[in-house]
């Protein structure tokens, strides 16, 4: 089964974040285990996600951003997934914190 991790700037609702609950539907559909990971704010759209059949993490949600390179770091290097960033300081972050993992940027 293919894993993938979203990392997203912030899953409040936009543009960027509607378009993401539209293809992670299609994802989980699709038969594929997906993890939405965000950098700040509240996470205004998280039950679409969970509705949509997506695991929502908070972990990194809010903190210094070294803190969360490196607790990225850990979450992406746990499992094999394919990591896809969305929005510029996600797509930072998941540049050097995908390790070995195949990532993906889309630009919305």
């Amino acid at each position: 089964m293919t894993k993938i991790l979203h990392v997203i700037t912030t899953i409040n609702r936009g543009g960027a974040e509607n378009q993401l609950v539209v293809l992670v539907r299609e994802q989980v559909k699709n038969g594929m285990d997906v993890s939405v990971i965000y950098l700040k704010g509240e996470p205004e759209l998280e039950q679409e996600f969970l509705v949509a059949g997506a695991k929502v993490l908070h972990s990194i949600a809010n903190k210094w951003p070294i803190f969360q390179l490196f607790e990225l770091r850990v979450i992406a290097h746990a499992e094999k997934f394919l990591v896809h960033a969305h929005l510029p300081r996600a797509e930072l972050l998941t540049r050097f914190s995908a390790g070995k993992n195949d990532y993906v940027v889309s630009r919305h």
